[in-house]
């Protein structure tokens, strides 16, 4: 074989390893991402699985929930199991946390608010209204049919039905006379933490104070229904209220106002009074005012199954929901690609560490002399 030869076929076995190095470390490289993918969902995962106690059967659970959620919706399997470690971190256990979790996703893609605030709200008006948790989906779609109403909006949720709902619910207030009146209070641009606050408090001053008792009692309205007196809801009461105070002067309707609902909560006595909504009737939109459009509401929210399914199914109809519903698909595909290369990883990683380890140990055991004149040589 000549020099010449000879020479070219150097070149090209050194252009061939170049080729074969650089696939080689992009196949490295892409291996390092999905493991970081699968990594990533995987301690989140750990985390619910501590937070919910979970067994290892508890944790096959807790993982299918979070995969499935990957495949079905828009969020990426990491994304449902942060929400699963919410659910948990709320007292559920790994069985509950997942029959929850599709709700809350509901909620979280319609109201465009993260899951963990999303599974959040939900597990709050299930206890707060003593809900079994195969209720989830009832509530979370009259929270989503709410914001089609009104200008509440779920990223207010979090921030406001906590008040409302916690000092409500004791006197017989329901869920939905609850988000009915905050939806009617944002209505009037009242923000909805001050909104939650009045609601309670308005609740609160017709049930324990003694000037709004006689007030009431001199209109002719009663808080509580007779011979059973169960508390009436708060909706019903105010209409009354505002039946009754027809014909006063401006004053004496003030002084009565006040001392019902309270100074600072005379607000949402006008929200209500002056309620309305915009429905189709018979083939044209039809606004209807006061006590009809209140009973509207309740209507609205009594028929609100499947609210938030197509809430969902009309956002992902779109160019940029489809984009959205890609974007968690490749996540979750990245994840299920990237769990064997993780368990290939881990223990050449835990290796690694442990080397280390043992090289931090050799140096903790070198005299402190031998480490100075060693770090001068460095130095110099």
């Amino acid at each position: 074989m000549s020099a010449q030869k000879a020479k070219a076929g150097l070149a090209a076995l050194a252009k061939a390893t170049a080729v074969l190095s650089g696939v080689a470390i992009g196949m490295g490289l892409g291996m390092k991402k999905l493991a970081d993918s699968a990594g990533s969902f995987e301690y989140e995962l750990a985390r619910a699985g501590a937070i919910t106690r979970a067994t290892a059967k508890d944790m096959k659970i807790l993982e299918d929930a979070a995969i499935a959620a990957g495949i079905a919706t828009q969020f990426s399997p990491e994304e449902a199991a942060q929400g699963l470690s919410v659910l948990g971190a709320m007292g559920m256990q790994a069985a509950q946390a997942t029959a929850i979790l599709p709700a809350a996703l509901d909620l979280a893609a319609a109201g465009m608010i993260s899951v963990q605030d999303a599974a959040s709200s939900v597990v709050g008006m299930l206890r707060v209204y003593g809900k079994g948790i195969n209720e989830a989906s009832e509530v979370t779609d009259k929270l989503v049919r709410i914001t089609s109403m009104s200008g509440y909006q779920a990223s207010e949720f979090a921030v406001s039905l906590g008040k409302a709902a916690s000092k409500t619910a004791g006197s017989n207030q329901t869920l939905e006379t609850t988000l009915i009146t905050m939806g009617l209070m944002r209505n009037t641009f009242t923000d909805a933490a001050s909104a939650g606050t009045y609601y309670s408090r308005a609740v609160t001053n017709m049930t324990s104070s003694e000037r709004a008792r006689n007030a009431m009692q001199k209109l002719g309205v009663d808080f509580y229904e007779k011979g059973t007196r169960k508390s009436r809801q708060f909706l019903d009461v105010t209409v009354d209220l505002t039946k009754k105070l027809k014909g006063y002067t401006d004053e004496a309707k003030d002084k009565y106002i006040t001392d019902i609902f309270g100074a600072r909560a005379k607000g949402i006595y006008t929200a209500v009074s002056k309620a309305q909504i915009t429905v189709e009737k018979e083939g044209r939109k039809v606004t209807l005012k006061g006590a009809a459009a209140i009973k509207q509401y309740y209507e609205e929210l009594e028929h609100a199954s499947g609210a938030a399914k197509e809430f969902r199914e009309r956002l992902l109809d779109t160019y940029e929901g489809q984009k959205t519903l890609l974007k968690g698909t490749m996540a979750t595909l990245a994840i299920v690609t990237g769990q064997p290369i993780t368990a290939m990883f881990k223990p050449i990683i835990a290796s690694i560490v442990d080397g280390l380890n043992e090289v931090i140990n050799v140096v903790k055991r070198v005299p402190e002399g031998t480490k100075k004149l060693a770090a001068a040589a460095t130095m110099g």
